[in-house]
């Protein structure tokens, strides 16, 4: 137990002066002000908002080419079977449905841009 408290307090002297010896040298450093760069490279939030859409846009399409191409081939193997004609169809419209609204995105970004811009 005595060992246990000896340690510890040998921990807690060693820290301090550890510590405080290192203060003299961070006070008398003055870098100077703090600078810090912009990772995104965007200074508005529309330019930020226009960079993730168009990334988003990039990805999508041929998201969308492999989901087209996959509905196709859900209805070459559908055999004239309603139901999977139907999981085709649905496929392909959810697929057109989803660019659309990507796009739709990107399009309202710009109109409300130009709108506030303009008042």
């Amino acid at each position: 137990m005595q060992r246990n408290i000896l340690s510890t307090m040998f921990f807690f002297l060693a820290s301090a002066i550890l510590v405080t010896g290192f203060v003299p040298f961070a006070l008398a450093a003055d870098p100077g002000p703090i600078q810090i760069q912009n990772p995104i490279d965007s200074d508005t939030f529309t330019a930020l908002l226009d960079r993730v859409l168009d990334t988003i846009i990039v990805f999508a399409g041929p998201v969308l080419l492999i989901i087209i191409v996959y509905a196709a081939f859900l209805f070459m193997i559908s055999g004239g079977n309603a139901t999977q004609l139907r999981t085709a169809k649905e496929v392909l419209k959810w697929a057109l449905i989803g660019f659309t609204v990507i796009v739709l995105a990107k399009i309202i970004v710009s109109i409300l841009r130009y709108a506030i811009a303009g008042i």
